[in-house]
Order: C-alpha cells, then sequence, then structure tokens
C-alpha cells in the first residue's frame, strides 16, 4: 500500500494513511477482544511513532463466544 505513494529521494511526510482490517475466521489475537486495533509505539514509553499506520483485526469465532465481552448496541455484532 504504502509502495505507490512515494518515489526513490521523497520525503515520508507525503505517506497517506493506510488502515488494514483483516477478518479471519480464526482466533490469531491472545486478547478476549472481538475487535483489536494496532498502532506502532514505543515499547517502553508507549508513545505513538505515527498515526499513518492501523492494523485491525475482527475475529470471528469470537463473535459467537460467550467468554468475549460485546457491545450488544454495536452494528457488527447485531
Amino acid at each position: 500500500m504504502y509502495n505507490g505513494q512515494i518515489k526513490s529521494g521523497d520525503t515520508y511526510d507525503k505517506l497517506e494513511k493506510c488502515i488494514t482490517i483483516n477478518i479471519v475466521d480464526f482466533n490469531c489475537i491472545e486478547i478476549n477482544k472481538l475487535h483489536t486495533s494496532f498502532h506502532i509505539t514505543e515499547d517502553e514509553t508507549n508513545q505513538k511513532l505515527t498515526d499513518v499506520l492501523e492494523i485491525h483485526y475482527l475475529e470471528l469465532p469470537k463473535l459467537f463466544d460467550d467468554n468475549v465481552p460485546k457491545d450488544e448496541d454495536e452494528p457488527i455484532v447485531l
């Protein structure tokens, strides 16, 4: 996605925001949430490096798992 946005010699501030949405039919994130969202942060301070990249996961099996908290008003749960 970033590949075609800039060419050699360009500065990184030309990059536009890239959001990936992964809808998977298996559990892949060891967090007890239906939807998880990731960003690039510094390990110790948790300071966000940039807001131009987001990675989202929606794990479908967790939609039917009673142990995973869900907001019943969320459109994805309806």
